[in-house]
């Protein structure tokens, strides 16, 4: 029984120990930087609770990355227009495959047909190709960090500059927590997003009511295309 006992407490203390580091870990800056990923291809690997999350697009990010990386290496020469056109083909068709979880530049050529073929998309000469070139890129660069800010990356997707007041109303929801994300607010009405805020965070100002609107406005005309 004594056994038992020491078991049990062991236990509730481990418990009480892990709560308390999750309690004490300090959240997310909303000017932590956004670091590019050469195993996703991308900026973006917010969790489910940021403003951010699932905002993707393997062509957008990876020209915006290639053109960092040219200011770091003056000797990296401009993508040829034939280059381009491979690589957007072949961004074309991750798009489609949709699986942001795979790291599809750690992959096998192999492996890489196979994840393709599966989900009967068409594997060209040029996919392959350009599959092969993206991951010798990629492990050229893989001791360099590349990375954006959250407004600037935010700015790639609007395909404008943020307004002041844009980026502290982004950085104001960005604090409040877990709800107000890209995925809820294409898919929840404005009048329900502040019923839910509310809910979790009691009465909303009119001040923080207009924050709210001008980010979940901002979110809606991400252009993803």
């Amino acid at each position: 029984m004594k056994r038992i006992l020491l078991t049990l407490l062991l236990f509730l203390v481990l418990f009480l120990s892990s709560c308390s580091a999750d309690m004490d870990e300090e959240p997310a800056s909303y000017y932590e930087q956004m670091v590019y990923d050469y195993s996703y291809a991308t900026f973006n690997n917010a969790s489910t609770n940021d403003l951010t999350y699932n905002i993707n697009d393997y062509e957008k990010e990876f020209y915006m990355m290639y053109q960092i990386a040219q200011t770091r290496d003056f000797t990296l020469s401009d993508l040829t227009e034939n280059e381009r056109t491979a690589y957007t083909n072949l961004f074309d068709k991750l798009e489609v495959l949709d699986n942001r979880e795979e790291r599809i530049f750690e992959l096998s050529l192999s492996e890489f047909k196979d994840l393709l073929t599966s989900r009967s998309i068409e594997v060209t000469t040029s996919d392959i190709l350009a599959f092969n070139a993206i991951k010798t890129l990629f492990d050229t660069f893989k001791e360099t960090t590349i990375s954006l800010t959250k407004n600037e990356f935010m700015e790639l997707f609007l395909e404008r500059e943020l307004t002041d007041i844009e980026e502290n109303s982004l950085e104001f929801v960005f604090n409040l927590g877990y709800f107000m994300t890209y995925e809820n607010a294409i898919n929840v009405p404005l009048e329900d997003a502040y019923t839910q805020l509310q809910a979790d965070y009691g009465p909303l100002s009119d001040e923080e009511k207009a924050e709210i609107e001008i980010t979940y406005n901002l979110l809606n005309s991400i252009n993803k295309d």
